[in-house]
């Protein structure tokens, strides 16, 4: 997250740990999982606009996407550094999308009563 977000974002934990809030949930924490909540949906979207056959590249996708940018942050912006963390936070958070995806088109077929685009169905000599 960014820098402006740690002090705002510090004092709420600080409330929140004196009001029960488990200590081990801190600032990196709560930036991995903002990490991972940023690019579940964004899977998720990129893996429904394209075929079934092909959301499994949608982590590598995200991966890649994810190294850029912390490339990016690290080699040109200043005041700023690339984290291999968050390169982990954000394929994890596409993973758990496409794989969400999958799964809710799973259950749309199931419901329906249709089989896979991947699976043959027998013809009229089988």
């Amino acid at each position: 997250m960014d820098a402006e977000l740690r002090a705002p974002l510090g004092g709420w934990l600080d409330s929140a740990h004196r009001n029960g809030l488990p200590s081990w949930i801190g600032y990196a924490t709560v930036e991995s999982l903002a990490n991972v909540a940023l690019y579940l949906p964004a899977a998720a979207i990129a893996g429904a606009l394209v075929p079934p056959r092909f959301v499994p590249a949608v982590p590598v996708a995200a991966l890649l996407l994810s190294v850029g940018v912390e490339l990016t942050q690290d080699l040109l912006l200043p005041g700023r550094t690339g984290d291999p963390r968050d390169v982990l936070a954000n394929t994890a958070g596409a993973a758990i999308g496409a794989a969400m995806l999958l799964l809710i088109r799973r259950r749309r077929r199931r419901r329906a009563g249709t089989a896979p685009a991947t699976e043959k169905t027998p013809g009229p000599g089988a």
